[in-house]
């Protein structure tokens, strides 16, 4: 659900580029915006409407050349090369302003360009002072801590809030980030249908730098407008905490052991109880690498994900297991949100999604087109019962398979023509 569905709350600073951009001739540059608009910049100048400036300056940047990763350097090196020329003055104030908004990394690089800039500029009131201190955060989430949004509130340099909307199904990704008055967490509630309670700010930053550094990973960028114009401003803002972010960290053996066992005694899975465990070892498997909350934080999205595309591609399963997938997976499903707390009606959501997506992974399970070479040799081993320690009968496997494969695409390409 997008929040403009529901009338997200009116954010501000500046209005948000009408899709994306390239430069051409006649548009002037990022860094060359940014001088002009510095230049009329004061020691009276509102520090929070600088930066949300100097942020929607960086978000277009990232729109216009695709490196989020380098944005704030780029814009500085721009700017940097600049200050020997005949807006010197205009292009140091931009420094500056883009300083508010610069990691501790970035901040040393923008301090050594403004050290050498010639002649004498001075030192802008707003450009001083270090980043506000949060003072309240609240979290509002759907049941399955997919959609979620953050709200963190500041006093300083005058009162403010920034939102953060992410969801986590396939990745943590950000959809929104708003700069508002401060409003407090109900018209995101509102938005949300869901009641909003206060965490700890530490937290709530922390997260929100996670999820800012995944989007930042992505080549091309995968930003939208309503999220880039105020990224720079909330990256700033969640640098501090993020030595807070719980690191991953893979299920140990004993906890996996424990959770299988529970599932079998449980679950009445029409399968043998070594193909249950094999199935519940392979659900932990994604979830431990895939699923963001660990093993047992399913979502609307992840059984569809996990049909249509992971088991196909990265597990190795027997026949009998393979056509108990989607049965066990439903009951595995119903058991980890069931011990998660959530209500039978939240389960539902996330189960029923198996039944929904049952057929497309028969049809990917019949197509062997679709499996890897490994996944064909195993079921291929497995199906005609070769005994896994005959060099000769094992090297007749895989000469079949590879025939087979062949045969495949040969067939594909007389079709395609």
């Amino acid at each position: 659900m997008s929040p403009k569905s529901k009338g997200r709350p009116k954010g501000r600073g500046r209005a948000k580029p009408k899709g994306r951009r390239r430069p051409t001739p006649t548009q002037a540059s990022i860094a060359d915006r940014a001088i002009r608009l510095a230049a009329v910049l004061g020691d009276d100048s509102d520090r929070l409407e600088i930066e949300a400036m100097m942020s929607g300056l960086v978000g277009d940047e990232i729109l216009d050349n695709g490196h989020a990763q380098t944005a704030e350097r780029d814009l500085a090196s721009e700017l940097g090369a600049r200050l020997a020329g005949g807006r010197g003055s205009a292009a140091y104030v931009a420094l500056q302003a883009l300083r508010l908004l610069a990691t501790e990394r970035e901040r040393s690089t923008m301090d050594g360009l403004l050290a050498t800039a010639p002649g004498e500029h001075p030192t802008l009131r707003w450009a001083l002072g270090d980043e506000p201190e949060p003072r309240r955060a609240w979290l509002i989430s759907d049941p399955w801590d997919n959609q979620q949004v953050h709200v963190v509130g500041y006093d300083e340099p005058e009162p403010h809030q920034i939102a953060v909307m992410t969801t986590s199904t396939s990745g943590l990704a950000v959809w929104a980030i708003e700069l508002e008055d401060p409003a407090g967490p109900q018209p995101w509630a509102d938005v949300l249908g869901r009641p909003a309670r206060e965490v700890e700010p530490a937290d709530a930053l922390s997260r929100i730098w996670d999820a800012i550094l995944q989007m930042d990973l992505y080549y091309p960028p995968m930003w939208e407008e309503d999220a880039v114009a105020m990224r720079a401003l909330a990256r700033v803002r969640a640098e501090p905490y993020q030595q807070q972010s719980v690191r991953w960290e893979a299920i140990d053996d004993e906890e996996r052991a424990l959770l299988i066992e529970e599932f079998q005694a449980r679950s009445a899975v029409d399968a043998p109880d070594d193909v249950v465990a094999m199935l519940a070892d392979t659900f932990v498997d994604f979830g431990d690498g895939y699923l963001d909350g660990g093993v047992l934080a399913w979502k609307p999205g992840e059984p569809e994900r996990f049909l249509t595309d992971w088991v196909h591609r990265k597990a190795l399963l027997p026949e009998a297991a393979v056509v108990a997938v989607p049965d066990a997976l439903k009951a595995w499903i119903e058991f980890c949100l069931g011990r998660k707390g959530l209500a039978p009606a939240d389960i539902e959501v996330v189960a029923d999604e198996v039944d929904r997506t049952r057929e497309d992974y028969e049809t990917l399970r019949r197509d062997q087109s679709e499996q890897s070479p490994q996944q064909q040799l195993l079921r291929y081993l497995t199906d005609n019962d070769v005994d896994p320690d005959d060099r000769e009968a094992i090297g007749e496997a895989i000469s079949a398979v590879n025939a087979g494969r062949l045969a495949r695409l040969a067939a594909e390409s007389e079709r395609d023509e």
